[in-house]
This record gives structure tokens, sequence and C-alpha cells, in this order.
């Protein structure tokens, strides 16, 4: 009914000891229901030993959906997978950091998964919940080692409201961090074309975050110049003279991301 409605309409799925073995069975269901795509997601609470699949059940169920990706099926994430567990194509976690969630009462918490409290949007505006000690301490809560994996930059760290549900203070999932990554890839662009931003930006303690629709990038300080060059009227051989190699790198990435369009000069 709500498809033919012209409503979008996903289905999701938490992945568990009983049906870790039926990804593939449940996106064609989806598909067969006229969903949009199927949302699968691991499970995040405290522990459940008779419904958590195992890691191995895990790690076969993010190789079936990795493998429906591929082909082409309309299959996403409901939550992220640490890269360091197995190589995936989910989105590292940035609740709390770009985005929070609100509960019925009104209260403002970090991530609908969280049972932290920042306070009450009936009693405080947002901007001073969102810098609350209560905000500042889950941002924080990101092990260590973390840091100087090679792909933190696009994991950033686990789940961070696994540290406050399981006994273990830890995203069970997170290992040792990761000291190569993959070769960039290259895509080829007239040096004439023009980047115009297509984002919102907001600004964070770390620097800044960019959004467009449910697209989310966090940005460090140094690269805002770039950025700020992005304005329709420099072109591409323009940014590389002034910024090199970095330049063209965050400009090639926010493209891929679509918070760039490249327009041709005039």
């Amino acid at each position: 009914m709500a498809t033919s409605a012209g409503l979008l309409v996903a289905t999701s799925t938490v992945i568990t000891r009983q049906n870790h073995d039926q990804i593939a069975a449940i996106a064609a269901l989806a598909d067969d229901l006229g969903a949009d795509h199927a949302v699968i997601s691991r499970y995040l609470g405290a522990p459940l030993p008779d419904l958590e699949p195992s890691a191995n059940e895990l790690l076969s169920a993010v190789r079936a959906i990795e493998k429906l990706r591929r082909t082409g099926a309309q299959v996403r994430y409901g939550d992220c997978v640490p890269q360091c567990f197995v190589e995936n194509s989910s989105t590292g976690c940035l609740a709390g950091v770009a985005y929070c969630a609100v509960d019925p009462w009104g209260n403002l918490r970090p991530c609908n998964h969280s049972p932290t409290v920042a306070g009450s949007l009936l009693e405080q505006p947002v901007e001073p919940l969102w810098h609350s000690a209560a905000m500042e301490r889950w941002r924080g809560m990101i092990p260590v080692t973390c840091h100087t994996c090679a792909e933190f930059s696009r994991c950033h760290g686990g789940c961070r409201a696994l540290v406050e549900l399981r006994p273990e203070q830890r995203d069970p999932l997170v290992g040792a961090p990761l000291t190569q990554v993959h070769p960039p890839k290259q895509i080829r662009l007239h040096k004439g074309l023009r980047p115009v931003r297509q984002h919102r930006i907001r600004q964070e303690d770390f620097g800044y975050v960019l959004m467009r629709g449910n697209r989310v990038v966090p940005i460090s300080v140094e690269d805002k110049p770039i950025l700020d060059a992005c304005d329709g009227r420099a072109t591409l051989h323009q940014i590389e003279q002034s910024f090199g190699q970095r330049g063209l790198g965050l400009v090639a990435a926010l493209y891929q991301k679509g918070l760039l369009e490249l327009e041709p000069a005039d």
C-alpha cells in the first residue's frame, strides 16, 4: 500500500544467530515487496547470547552483504562495521559528531542506541546541549589505538554506544589498527572545470562537518581554505596551483561523495 502510494519504503533487519545465513533471501524479499532498499544492521546492545551471532556468523553475513552490493543489489548497512574486523563498505558512525537523536520525551542523545542523555530540549536549546560535558565525553569514547589506524578517517573507531552497553566497555569488533590502505582511486577531470559547493557546513571543535541529505563528511580546519575556493569561480587548475595535490584530492573526494558539482568554464 505504501509503495503504491509513492512512498519510499525500506526494510530493516538486524543480523542474528537465526538469520545470519539468510541475507540474500532477505534482500530478495525486500525487492519482491517493492521496497527501495533493504537495510541490514548488526546488533548493538547488551549481550544476548541466544540471539547475537558469533563473530564468524557475523563475518559471513557481512561478506554476503558485500557480494550483493557488488552485483548492484539495493542493500545498505544500518550501522558501522569496523574495517579492522573485515573490509566492508559500511559508513563509519558520526553519531554525536555530525548528528544526534531526540527521544520521545524530548531528550537529546548522541545516538538512539546510547543511554547517554545530554539534556532536555524542552528546557534548553540545542546548542548548549550539543556542547555539553556529556556530549564531549561521548565524542572522546574512541579507543586510543584507533587514532593510529590507516582507516580511521573512514571507520571513525567503531560503535561508541557499545562502549556504554557492553561489560567489556568496547566495541567487540574493534581489533588491532590497520597499517595500510588501498591505493587511492584515480579519476580524470578536465583542468578547466569549476567546483561548486553543494552542501551545508557546520563548525565543530575538530574542524567542520559537510552535509547534504544523508551524506555527512568531516573535514579538518586545514582544508577549509580549499573548500572556500570551491565557489564556482576557480578552476581545478587554479586550485592545483594554490593548494597542490591536497587540494585536488579533496575536490575529487567531495565530488565522488556528491558534495561538490563540477561546472564547465564559461
